[in-house]
């Protein structure tokens, strides 16, 4: 079927939309050519050029295995999914493929519009249907339409699960503004596959030529994100392993350049420390001197679609006592998480020199039990019980834990 405009199909999921392939022709004619006139004479060889093409090649070029290698072909179907049905829109706007997560599934529509952050994956798709002015699907029909098109068209693996509080999908999670700015959307990423056109200058305009060299498999990179929460850092959680079936698998670094120290903070810094993996570090100034921390890429942490989306590295700290102290294996694997890891364990060491004290957000002892220190007022500390009781109590009431 030849069209000018994206062809629609009722639905988004079965048998037919997976079987779908739509190649795109976008590169328009400078000028208005007869092409009849022009390839009249070629017509007869091209004609016997095509019949004499084995059917089994034909095949294997329109399957879906071989089409998904195409870049264009990948883009403009996820494209023409999202314009005809506002779950895949939503999909790619809000939910993020992670294989440790696990999200509440939720029933209620106007969870958007009682106040409060939005948790569930049916209250976030309802608010952008809303938004938006789609229609949204029933909530019958929403979590097997949502785990066909993860399971299908992206290939995450995902599961539905049932508990006592309620209905689960393991492996997506939505979206946090700020916090996942570094993921790309899936449409980013199919877009970041297209190879850009030469012009006769040497530039780049950025656009297809419509070619490709196959050598994606068409799946979106499935990225790991460690836990961003620095506050729990700590040598068991530094040494995980994270080179497991449903996480980015690790492979030996091509080099390490010794040259050019730096710190990843930004995520320009990252970008460029994927291709250069350089030794990072970190000076850090404290009241005893400076704690100099340094990050060696050891292993190449790569994601499902084999690209390199981090390091484990070898990290190592130069106190000014001249103690010293490494961590092995520590996944740094999105901007800012070697200058959280850094400042976590030179923040526990320089604790460990100084004489204990109150401060907020230090654990402390009181009446023989266990609590932490959240607050101060009018000359008392404020502490937390485990069981979520607070009180107010003198200085002298507290003293330091034996874990502190």
């Amino acid at each position: 079927m030849l069209s000018n405009y994206p062809v629609f199909l009722s639905g988004n999921v079965g048998a037919i939309k997976r079987r779908e392939v739509i190649f795109p022709c976008i590169n328009l004619p400078e000028e208005a050519r007869s092409l009849e006139k022009e390839f009249e004479t070629e017509l007869p060889a091209f004609t016997n050029q095509v019949l004499s093409i084995p059917d089994e090649k034909v095949t294997a070029v329109l399957a879906p295995k071989e089409s998904k290698k195409i870049p264009e072909c990948l883009l403009t179907a996820w494209q023409s999914r999202m314009r005809g049905d506002a779950l895949v829109a939503w999909i790619n706007e809000s939910v993020i493929y992670d294989p440790n997560a696990a999200c509440a599934v939720g029933n209620n529509k106007d969870e958007a519009s009682q106040g409060g952050h939005v948790t569930t994956l049916f209250g976030s798709y309802s608010q952008y249907c809303q938004r938006e002015g789609g229609k949204p699907r029933t909530l019958r029909n929403f979590s097997p339409d949502l785990e066909e098109i993860c399971a299908s068209v992206l290939g995450w693996k995902v599961e539905k699960r049932h508990t006592n509080t309620g209905k689960f999908i393991k492996g997506i999670r939505l979206r946090v503004a700020g916090a996942d700015d570094q993921i790309p959307t899936h449409e980013v990423y199919l877009t970041g596959l297209l190879k850009p056109t030469m012009s006769s200058d040497g530039s780049s305009d950025g656009s297809s030529d419509g070619s490709s060299d196959g050598s994606s498999d068409g799946s979106e990179p499935l990225l790991y994100k460690e836990s961003d929460g620095c506050d729990g850092l700590s040598d068991v959680s530094l040494k995980k392993d994270i080179s497991t079936d449903d996480r980015p698998d690790a492979t030996t670094p091509t080099g390490v350049s010794n040259e050019k120290p730096n710190t990843i903070s930004t995520k320009k810094d990252f970008v460029f420390w994927l291709i250069d993996p350089t030794i990072l570090t970190l000076h850090i100034p404290s009241p005893l001197g400076e704690i100099v921390c340094t990050a060696k890429p050891v292993v190449t942490v790569v994601n499902a679609a084999k690209i390199p989306v981090g390091f484990n590295c070898s990290m190592t700290w130069k106190f000014p006592t001249g103690e010293q102290g490494t961590i092995e294996d520590v996944p740094l694997l999105a901007a800012g998480t070697f200058e959280d890891a850094a400042k976590k364990i030179a923040k526990e060491w320089l604790e460990k020199q100084e004489p204990w004290k109150p401060q907020i957000n230090r654990k402390a002892m009181y009446g023989g039990e266990l609590v932490i220190i959240v607050g101060r007022w009018d000359g008392k500390w404020q502490v937390e019980f485990a069981s979520g009781r607070k009180d107010y109590v003198k200085s002298n009431k507290l003293s330091k834990p034996s874990e502190d």
